[in-house]
């Protein structure tokens, strides 16, 4: 086997069954915005997103999920993250 890449560079993201491409998508939209190239110079993405079953806690095919639900809760996430790497750095 080939040397694999062992880090998340992005949010984990999971999602109704039938909203994966469009988290997937939004996953590597806010991956370009937020980072930058690799080391060639190269964009490119490994995003994770999960597909979890809801049954009937949703209308599963109205396709409501949209490009800026993922990305805003990633921001959500950045942002979080940022405030507690700050507030760590602040007790040390």
């Amino acid at each position: 086997m080939g040397r694999r890449k062992r880090i998340l560079e992005g949010p984990i993201v999971i999602t109704n069954t039938h909203s994966v491409g469009v988290a997937r998508d939004a996953v590597i939209a806010w991956r370009i915005k937020h980072g930058a190239p690799d080391t060639t110079g190269y964009w490119w993405s490994l995003p994770v997103v999960a597909e979890t079953w809801d049954g009937w806690l949703n209308d599963i095919n109205g396709f409501h999920v949209k490009p800026a639900d993922v990305f805003h809760a990633s921001m959500l996430r950045t942002a979080a993250q940022s405030k507690k790497v700050a507030s760590a750095a602040e007790r040390e």
